[in-house]
């Protein structure tokens, strides 16, 4: 059996990636515990509102328990899993709710809870839960009769423990098609073949890479979407300290800052496709999820999403804005220019990713927190306000009694 997962803020994320049935097959809600809620997307806007009153940024904790293919938990055991992992990580009596997924026959169950203490309004800790995990899964085997996982934490393992890309890198690749490990199979294949820190900045640039000085990294890299990644981070079975000495032979201080790296890439991107003759805001044959041998990444794909119209009107913005201002003739951007054109699109598309075939707004979708604590207030003060009515009606009609005139509503 295998347990992992961590704490984590992106709540709408996991909302989708949760109830995502093409991805994971059958997907149930299980339970939901110390919530109003009755879905996974509301149990986690509600958990945020929960968290609005303090300062912690990860208000959530999300796990995921593994069984092997050909083993099958009883809904006892499931439960007694959940429990045991929830004593062992602090969180017990916390809200929660369990999502369990089939595919392809295996079984595997995510369980969520909430890190806010309601008696102190701070965060649970969530130090050191990579051993918690393993202890967790070899308890389990054992009280379950299941066959014994190796632990990857344990001295003297004969294979190297492989170091994970970080979730939110999974999570972003989801969007852009770039998956880091693949980025690290080729970025780490472009480090061994280059002799020098030269040689390997020219190798990266070869194959679309940016290299930029990081704010708190010694170098970041750019990829085909204009995504960052940490170097040292890409480059397996290297450390960080190999990374400066091998680099020692290019000027960090002349090499641009991540965001000026992001507004060269999108500058090339945008000189490729007027070398093409295509006019940015137009859709063109490549379809949604696609990776073109030029570079052009996830946004530029999610701008194809949008109508012309709409594409042509986020244009126009841009165009009548600079032109009020004199800065440039009607119809002719530059670089700069074509760039607020292109985060202009992206901003109206967020707004229309977030209105219904009925064209309405939906409730809820894209609020900041602050509206999320508003509304989780008012659901609440709705449902006490109709608990309330409830229990005074039962009191008046006992009061009144067989034939009564009961008491003096009035008061």
């Amino acid at each position: 059996m295998i347990i992992n997962g961590g704490s984590r803020s992106s709540g709408r994320f996991f909302a989708r990636h949760l109830t995502n049935e093409a991805k994971n097959g059958r997907v149930e809600l299980c339970e939901i515990r110390g919530l109003l809620a009755d879905s996974v997307a509301a149990a986690f806007r509600e958990m945020a509102a929960i968290a609005s009153g303090t300062r912690a940024k990860n208000y959530f904790y999300h796990a995921n328990i593994n069984p092997r293919d050909d083993e099958r938990l009883t809904p006892e055991q499931w439960e007694r899993a959940a429990d045991l992992l929830e004593k062992n990580l602090g969180l017990e009596g916390q809200p929660r709710f369990v999502v369990e997924h089939e595919k392809e026959g295996r079984i595997h169950r995510h369980i969520i809870w909430s890190r806010i203490d309601m008696e102190t309004m701070k965060a649970i800790s969530d130090s050191l839960t990579a051993r918690i995990h393993e202890q967790t899964s070899r308890a389990l085997e054992e009280t379950f009769g299941l066959a014994h996982t190796d632990s990857v934490l344990v001295k003297g393992r004969d294979r190297e423990r492989e170091r994970a890309p970080e979730d939110w890198a999974m999570f972003r690749s989801q969007d852009t098609g770039i998956d880091p490990r693949a980025v690290a199979a080729q970025v780490t294949a472009l480090w061994h073949s280059a002799d020098s820190g030269r040689a390997f900045v020219a190798a990266l640039d070869e194959h679309g890479y940016i290299l930029a000085k990081g704010d708190r990294r010694d170098f970041v890299i750019i990829d085909q979407a204009g995504d960052e990644h940490s170097l040292a981070r890409r480059i397996k079975g290297t450390k960080a300290a190999e990374v400066r000495t091998r680099m020692a032979d290019v000027d960090r201080d002349s090499l641009p800052s991540v965001a000026e790296a992001k507004e060269q890439f999108h500058a090339a991107a945008e000189q490729r496709l007027d070398a093409r003759g295509e006019d940015p805001g137009k859709g063109s044959d490549i379809e949604p999820g696609e990776q073109t041998g030029d570079g052009e990444g996830s946004r530029d794909r999610r701008d194809r999403r949008l109508s012309d119209e709409e594409k042509r009107a986020a244009r126009n913005a841009v165009e009548a804005r600079d032109a009020g201002s004199g800065a440039k003739e009607p119809g002719r951007l530059d670089d700069d220019e074509k760039i607020r054109a292109r985060d202009a699109i992206r901003d109206a598309e967020r707004v229309a990713e977030h209105i219904g075939p009925d064209g309405i707004r939906h409730h809820g979708l894209g609020m900041p927190w602050w509206q999320h604590a508003a509304v989780f207030i008012e659901r609440v003060f709705e449902q006490a306000r109709d608990l309330l009515k409830g229990a005074w009606q039962s009191f008046v009609d006992w009061q009144r009694g067989p034939g009564g005139d009961g008491p003096d509503l009035s008061r």
